[in-house]
């Protein structure tokens, strides 16, 4: 089954997951999708999906949901 995103909570976690090397959502034929769109607006500094010692390797399908009001850091 696949990891179902419907939170802010969710991607967070996901994301943290991911960055920090941890395999649960990050590795081949592990299945995330969004299942509502996310928004970012209250988060300063966003960090991306993946770093330079981590990357997504994972299947991410945004379904037609999107994650909106990314601000990256600088």
């Amino acid at each position: 089954a696949p990891f179902e995103i419907d939170s802010l909570a969710d991607l967070i976690m996901f994301r943290d997951s991911v960055n920090a090397g941890e395999t649960k959502y990050n590795a081949e034929g592990v299945y995330v999708v969004l299942t509502a769109d996310i928004d970012l607006a209250s988060v300063e500094n966003w960090e991306p999906i993946g770093n330079w010692d981590y990357s997504f390797d994972a299947n991410f399908d945004g379904k037609t949901f999107k994650i909106k009001n990314k601000l990256l850091r600088s």
